[in-house]
């Protein structure tokens, strides 16, 4: 018989990936969000390009941020997905 255990991504490790690379979207490739990953890479780099929207990238990011924080506990668990640990 096989036991399986899930383990559920860490909301302290995402708002701390998004404080320290937010603008690369690494907290977003962290909970399985790829396409959202991606966006933040795009929107970076467009942002960085229009020399009026550089301050824009900190305000989406802080943003991003506070959707984390302000989600409930069993929303995260099944947005951000689990891996299997078999045994």
């Amino acid at each position: 018989m096989k036991t399986v255990n899930y383990k559920y991504k860490s909301k302290a490790a995402a708002i701390i990936l998004a404080l320290l690379f937010g603008s690369l979207g690494l907290h977003r490739f962290y909970l399985g969000n790829h396409l959202a990953g991606v966006a933040f890479i795009l929107f970076t780099v467009i942002c960085l390009s229009v020399p009026v929207l550089g301050n824009l990238i900190f305000a989406v990011v802080l943003a991003d941020i506070v959707v984390i924080v302000c989600q409930d506990k069993e929303y995260f668990k099944r947005t951000t997905g689990y891996s299997e640990v078999v045994a």
